[in-house]
């Protein structure tokens, strides 16, 4: 991002070849910037990229624990559940999800535990459908977070991530981190 590396946080299996992968860059330079994505050439599966920034974070180490779940088989509705333990009170949990639906469209992502803050369904080489929210649960044993999207194929592979995203130490009282829409990928 603007020649900036991504640090990378996690990867998980979503089905065969398919994977979500998660990266972060603290304190992104403001402004217009080009995000730069090399990929594999032997990789033929697509890819949806999905930035979005939070303000409030602790800039030295912005993400804490993190925890991710595949399910093969199942629904629908396309259901997958994670738990992830906090190491503060003051996290917010960055709950991401995504589902390799076969032949047939899916829509209707949905959580169980806070604000959903993205989602899509892409029609390429298989259905997609991926979604992100976040949840400040203020203690640091959350319950089971469930993600799932509500129409698809019988048969569907999905996968969840759990991120904590660590708060800046506040002066005074618990700050929540804030979600910030920003611009939309092109990947060329």
């Amino acid at each position: 991002f603007n020649s900036a590396a991504l640090t990378f946080i996690r990867t998980d299996n979503q089905v065969g070849s398919q994977y979500n992968y998660l990266y972060y860059l603290p304190n992104p330079a403001p402004g217009s910037h080009t995000l730069s994505v090399t990929l594999n050439a032997s990789y033929s599966n697509p890819w949806k990229i999905i930035p979005f920034t939070y303000s409030g974070l602790n800039t030295g180490a912005p993400i804490g624990n993190h925890v991710g779940a595949s399910l093969s088989a199942g629904g629908p509705p396309h259901s997958v559940a994670g738990t992830l333990a906090l190491g503060s009170a003051s996290s917010t949990v960055l709950e991401v999800y995504g589902a390799s639906t076969g032949g047939s469209v899916a829509s209707g992502y949905t959580t169980d535990h806070g604000t959903p803050r993205y989602s899509a369904f892409i029609l390429q080489y298989n259905q997609h459908a991926y979604g992100f929210s976040d949840w400040w649960p203020g203690s640091t044993n959350p319950p089971a977070i469930t993600q799932s999207c509500s129409s698809g194929p019988t048969s569907s592979s999905r996968v969840i991530e759990l991120v904590e995203l660590v708060s800046a130490p506040p002066p005074t009282g618990t700050t929540t981190p804030t979600f910030t829409p920003t611009v939309t990928a092109t990947v060329t």
